[in-house]
């Protein structure tokens, strides 16, 4: 067929089959326009199509374009998209106010805006605003988004910490659900009658804040909230000034508030009432006395709390430890908790139990406050120590419900568990010079072995020394053991030959029988020593051309980058699978 012929053909489609087409993938419409006039008059006479408005700026020819859009989009209502064309370069001033005549264009449809995703410099996005105000009813879905590359945190600073006034309202005369998402980015937004439209607020980037009360004033504009993150991230968020004094602020609804790199956060959280709160998470903060005291009041007057998390990229581990302020807390609905301790955060710790934790993460914590904490539970299913340093005298814990183990350095706390339905555990101990010699490490994971004969399903260990003979007897121990990591282990080709030899001439193992899958990373052992492992648990090599064909084992091993590997070695390896990780070098 030729090209004329098939243009034809082309051609002659259907219009109403054309436009289903279309609506299924509407941003090929335009291509389409030009296929011929009777296409291109149907596309234009289908309001559809135009609805969602992509405006490049600057852009001499915008506000035509978006004034075309806007005549044969109709009634419909409306997405708009307006996009900096080179975000993070100021070739432009900065007080241009190339934004304020298209908003003028935009602003008779704003009661039919859907969405609205604006990317501009801060002086140009309030402009922008202010000239386009008025009732948004049906707005969904807000994204603010200021560049951030080219902004001089010293020179910019004066109008960086102005609050982005949003004065969209809503009609006085109706009733409206409140079911809208504000993203921003670089800018912190406080609204008109429309913040009580607006139940998710997100906030990220670097700002300067003029102080706690721009972030109070922010939230009260948008008194419906159910879910709230301030992720001031990037260069250090800065507090140009202090305020002694606030309005305290009701937020009802709000059920998950989580906050990053928030310079001030006892001073925010002392004024907010927050009763519905379920999820909590303060990252990055810095712990002082004030805010002790300040979440120990939180938590007493949030009872549906479900969810903490309280982290610091600080250690404090030379500071003195105060004095315990205060009675002790008993967090009844708290299901997951997860802390970075220090001197100071033990204050709080000290004070609290969690009879229904079912997940815990604690890191830098003596032992006896994570006793304390998960003593009181019998639903504790997931934990997760990091150098939770252990004192004489602790008392066995029972924690017969957990499946699943996590610790990081300080091993030993093994020693003062019982984990009768362990499945899962990994350890590591990645401190160096490491403190511990390797006998103490395997004889702690023998101890808790040989008194909870735990059902373990899968086991990783990440950089410890554990002799042959006490790593094997721990393994003769753990015959439902399916997925075995060993990384950054000092493993011996003894080690892994006697993982290979079955304890009669049939496929029962002495040891692991329902190995399925492994990982050895940065081993020592040598190829040969890992071809034997791999043929006795695959049982025979593939043939060369084979293809689709399983082994009995899945896995992959990294060798150490001083441990050569010949081309004979490697394909022989191959024969049996994929098992070198990264393939040949």
């Amino acid at each position: 067929m030729s090209v004329t012929t098939r243009g034809m053909a082309i051609s002659s489609l259907p219009v109403e089959i054309l436009l289903e087409i279309l609506e299924y993938n509407p941003a090929s419409f335009l291509g389409a326009s030009h296929v011929c006039s009777l296409w291109r008059e149907a596309i234009h006479r289908r309001p559809l199509f135009w609805a969602v408005i992509t405006l490049d700026v600057p852009d001499p020819e915008v506000d035509g374009k978006a004034a075309y859009w806007l005549q044969r989009a109709g009634g419909r209502s409306l997405a708009i998209k307006i996009r900096e064309r080179k975000p993070g370069r100021r070739e432009m001033d900065v007080a241009d106010d190339y934004l304020v005549p298209l908003a003028k264009v935009l602003r008779e449809s704003v009661d039919r805006w859907e969405k609205l995703s604006v990317e501009a410099y801060p002086g140009q996005l309030q402009r922008f605003f202010d000239s386009c105000a008025g009732h948004a009813p049906t707005l969904r879905e807000i994204t603010i988004i200021s560049p951030l590359d080219d902004l001089d945190p010293i020179s910019d600073a004066g109008t960086r910490y102005l609050p982005l006034h949003i004065p969209f309202t809503l009609p006085t005369n109706g009733t409206r659900e409140a079911h809208t998402t504000v993203k921003a980015r670089g800018c912190f937004p406080v609204f008109a009658s429309f913040g009580t439209s607006i139940t998710e607020l997100s906030i990220e980037g670097w700002t300067t804040i003029g102080h706690t009360g721009d972030l109070l004033e922010m939230l009260q504009s948008c008194p419906n909230l159910t879910k709230c993150h301030l992720a001031l991230t990037g260069p250090p968020t800065r507090f140009l000034g202090r305020r002694n004094s606030f309005h305290h602020i009701s937020l009802p609804h709000l059920a998950d508030f989580q906050t990053w790199y928030i310079p001030d956060p006892e001073s925010l959280l002392t004024n907010l009432d927050l009763p519905s709160l379920r999820v909590l998470g303060l990252s990055n903060i810095e712990w002082s006395d004030t805010l002790v005291v300040t979440l120990g009041s939180l938590l007493r007057a949030s009872p549906l709390l479900a969810k903490i998390s309280l982290t610091d990229e600080n250690y404090y581990e030379d500071s003195p430890a105060p004095p315990i302020l205060g009675e002790l807390h008993t967090l009844n609905s708290v299901t997951h908790f997860t802390v970075y301790g220090n001197t100071i955060a033990d204050l709080l710790l000290r004070r609290l139990t969690l009879p229904s934790v079912q997940e815990l993460s604690i890191h830098d914590t003596p032992f006896e406050i994570v006793h304390q904490l998960i003593s009181s539970s019998a639903d504790l299913r997931k934990a997760f120590l990091r150098r939770a340093a252990v004192a004489s005298g602790v008392p066995i814990l029972p924690l017969l419900r957990l499946t699943s183990l996590r610790i990081i350095d300080h091993i030993e706390i093994l020693e003062y568990l019982h984990l009768p339905q362990l499945e899962s555990l990994v350890l590591g101990d990645v401190e160096w010079p490491s403190h511990w010699p390797p006998d103490s490490i395997g004889r702690s994971l023998l101890t808790l072995i040989e008194r909870s004969a735990p059902p373990l399903v899968f086991l990783e260990l990440i950089s410890i020394d554990i002799p042959d003979d006490i790593l094997l007897s721990c393994l003769k121990q753990l015959p439902h053991l399916e997925e075995l990591h060993l990384c950054e282990y000092p493993m011996t080709d003894s080690l892994v030959r006697a993982l290979s030899a079955p304890s009669e001439p049939t496929t029962h193992y002495a040891f692991l029988p329902r190995l399925k899958k492994f990982k050895f990373y940065l081993t020592n052992i040598t190829p040969n020593a890992f071809i034997e492992f791999i043929a006795s648990r695959v049982g025979s090599a593939l043939p060369a051309d084979a293809t689709g064909v399983l082994p009995l084992i899945e896995g992959k091993i990294t060798f150490e980058y001083d441990m050569p590997v010949t081309e004979e070695e490697y394909l022989g390896i191959q024969s049996y699978g994929d098992f070198v990780d990264g393939g040949f070098r």
